[in-house]
């Protein structure tokens, strides 16, 4: 009995021995980010250490021929081709390489903090820098409205070794398989482009593109936001109205997200169901027994999505009596005016041409009547008579005309003249 007893006391002892041993390990564990590490050849390379251990913090360097060497303690001057800080707490440790060389390629380091961090392996590499104007983000959101999918695309041109693109939506990573890799299978010019189908829980978030890799110097990302408004208008057969009448307005919305509300306001004012009857889930008002003195108002739609984003529209209302039938008066007296001006001139240039064909008419009458005389042709209906004194034709010899007092008939030597107008006519 007493050695079970003792038995059981020993497995107790042991597995509080393990587990304090595991809590040690683990809370004085020194880490060092990242394990692995490429540069350019003038690059700055850094690396992280962290420890939970309140000790003092060392740096350590592993040349290619696998020689070790303190490169700082913490109190010590730094050597002047690198930089070390330790943070307030003295939880973390940075240390920098400053302007690497090829000498630098293939070293590992370390740090101690109590603890001793595993080794991470430098790269020196000859490339290009990526241009700081890349990534490239774009976004066309032609199809947004009605397919409910945007394609985004991220592009990149130069650095080598070329870097690599990565979307983040909201800070975390997007697996590549979402993604439509592209490229002209060179490292100079690529892109990575990828379709998304919005729904209501990507409707306010930013996809944000990321380059990565030796040739990228800092934090180089381009971002998307996909929060856009929906498009609203307000549509009404009409917005003129008579004193007591009613006006129905539609509110209709271009938006892949989901409508959750329509407000409607007059002047900035909401609108209740005690001024107006709202139909098909508040997207449609009717305001009844309007008067005068609602002429001029601004009737307003504003639809809002699950996430706060709204679109907006407005229209202004008319009295009727006022603006519409002054309109029409208007353009009624503008028409009949036109009317009558064109008929006064059509009927002044009907008498003239009348006029100047009657005025034809009758110089081409007397004319023949003339000729008809003066070929001894009587003519019909016309007295005509000779003078006693000049009964002969002579040089100059006159005939009053008996149907027209005012007109003589001159004979000349080689014409006959009526009035003075002659005519040359054979005697």
């Amino acid at each position: 009995m007493l050695a079970c007893y003792y038995e059981f006391r020993l497995r107790w002892w042991l597995l509080f021995v393990a587990i304090s041993y595991y809590n040690c390990f683990v809370v004085a564990q020194t880490t060092i980010q990242p394990l692995n590490l490429q540069v350019l050849v003038g690059g700055s390379a850094s690396f992280v250490c962290n420890s939970a251990e309140n000790k003092t913090w060392s740096w350590y360097k592993v040349d290619r021929n696998f020689n070790d060497s303190k490169i700082w303690e913490e109190g010590t001057n730094p050597i002047p081709a690198y930089a070390f800080f330790v943070d307030g707490q003295r939880g973390k440790s940075r240390f920098t390489i400053l302007n690497t060389t090829l000498d630098d390629d293939e070293t590992q380091y370390y740090c101690k903090c109590g603890s001793t961090s595993n080794k991470t392996t430098l790269e020196v590499i000859v490339g290009t820098k990526l241009d700081k104007s890349y990534p490239q983000c774009e976004a066309d959101f032609t199809s947004l409205n009605t397919k409910n999918k945007v394609t985004m695309t991220c592009r990149a041109n130069g650095g080598y070794p070329r870097p690599s693109l990565q979307w983040y939506r909201n800070g975390e990573i997007l697996a590549t398989q979402e993604d439509i890799v592209s490229n002209k299978n060179d490292d100079v010019a690529y892109f990575y482009e990828f379709t998304r189908e919005m729904t209501v829980q990507v409707e306010t978030a930013v996809y944000t593109c990321r380059a990565d890799g030796p040739a990228v110097e800092g934090n180089q990302n381009c971002s998307i936001s996909v929060a856009t408004p929906p498009t609203v208008t307000i549509i009404a057969s009409t917005t003129y109205f008579n004193a007591g009448d009613s006006l129905e307005f539609a509110c209709i919305v271009m938006s892949p997200w989901n409508i959750v509300d329509y407000k409607w306001t007059v002047n900035n004012q909401s609108l209740t169901s005690t001024n107006a009857i709202f139909k098909n889930d508040k997207s449609t008002i009717i305001i009844s027994h309007l008067q005068s003195e609602d002429a001029g108002k601004e009737i307003g739609c504003n639809a809002i999505t699950s996430s706060g984003l709204n679109g907006n529209d407005s229209v202004i209302i008319s009295l009727f009596d006022i603006d519409q039938k002054n309109n029409q008066f208007q353009l009624i007296t503008i028409v009949v005016g036109g009317v009558i001006a064109l008929a006064l001139l059509c009927v002044t240039l009907f008498l003239l041409i009348r006029q100047r064909q009657k005025q034809n008419r009758t110089n081409k009458t007397t004319v023949l009547r003339t000729t008809s005389i003066a070929q001894g042709a009587p003519l019909d209906g016309q007295d005509f008579c000779i003078s006693e004194e000049n009964s002969a034709y002579g040089n100059n010899t006159s005939f009053p005309i008996s149907g027209n007092p005012w007109a003589t008939l001159h004979h000349y030597y080689d014409h006959i003249d009526v009035n003075g107008d002659q005519e040359n006519v054979p005697r």
